[in-house]
């Protein structure tokens, strides 16, 4: 009680239709990240493992937006897309 804590308030997410959604919401997190007084606090270890290294927590830090880090995963999406095509058993 008292102290700020930084938060989003998500009580009315599912009416919003903010959620379920197949994917992360990358500005909820650099808001958190932003608003977060101690920078240095924020990540901890088990982030760079969960985002799979450490590149989204560097691009964070950089202050790169939700549009600039979704462009840099582009490549290997499409690298991953044409591999997927083999395994499909249904078009």
């Amino acid at each position: 009680m008292g102290v700020k804590c930084f938060g989003t308030d998500l009580r009315d997410a599912i009416k919003m239709n903010l959620v379920p959604k197949p994917e992360l919401n990358l500005e909820w997190l650099i808001k958190a990240y932003n608003d977060f007084p101690k920078k240095e606090k924020f990540f901890n270890n088990y982030f760079d493992v969960l985002a799979g290294g450490p590149v989204l927590r560097e691009q964070i830090q950089k202050g790169m937006s939700t549009r600039e880090i979704k462009a840099t995963w582009k490549e290997g999406l499409a690298r991953f897309s044409k591999i997927r095509k083999r395994y499909l058993l249904y078009e």
